[in-house]
């Protein structure tokens, strides 16, 4: 189950660096059929899928979240490279 919940965190983070957010309803429905499936073969009761569900869902809101900031502070351009902030190599004086 934590398998699953890391590949619905990955895919959400990926959605999150070139999709709007309207993706969000697609990949919850994706991620509320994964949780159901097992209860289709009989394998669990009906609290677990409501669990898995849940689980599944923050995993793929969050990984958006996680796209959306990771893909604004690489894209973001560092303070540094102004040419008044680099100092000249200036060799020292020998007295």
């Amino acid at each position: 189950m934590m398998l699953v919940a890391i590949a619905f965190f990955l895919v959400g983070s990926v959605l999150g660096w070139g999709v709007r957010v309207w993706i969000l309803i697609p990949a919850a429905l994706l991620a509320l059929i994964g949780a159901w499936v097992p209860v289709l073969f009989g394998n669990s009761g009906l609290g677990t899928p409501f669990l898995r569900g849940t689980l599944f869902l923050v995993a793929v809101q969050s990984g958006y979240v996680f796209g959306l900031i990771s893909c604004a502070i690489l894209s973001s351009k560092p303070s540094n490279d102004r040419v008044g902030n680099i100092v000249p190599f200036r060799p020292r004086s020998t007295l």
